[in-house]
């Protein structure tokens, strides 16, 4: 099982090469909104706002001591597997 600094690590490599930009053109190019926290309206969530949610969700996983864990929302799933981090966006 990986220590909780390497899942960071991990985190962070995940944080880096996924393709953020492509989820938020697909939840645009369907009209994908969701309700930002302190916002009266539901929208299409920005770069930024799919990164911080995204990163919530694994460091979540990570800090959890169970050696398999998943944590999910707004299309995002992060996985935690004893070989390590998954970040993953279903569309369907």
């Amino acid at each position: 099982m990986k220590t909780k600094q390497e899942l960071e690590q991990q985190a962070d490599a995940i944080m880096n090469s996924f393709s953020f930009e492509t989820v938020r053109d697909y939840m645009y190019s369907i009209n994908w909104e969701w309700r930002i926290y302190g916002e009266e309206d539901n929208r299409v969530p920005t770069v930024d706002e799919l990164k911080a949610e995204a990163r919530s969700l694994l460091t979540k996983a990570i800090w959890n001591d169970r050696e398999v864990i998943d944590y999910g929302t707004g299309g995002f799933t992060a996985v935690k597997f004893s070989f390590g981090m998954r970040l993953f966006f279903n569309i369907g």
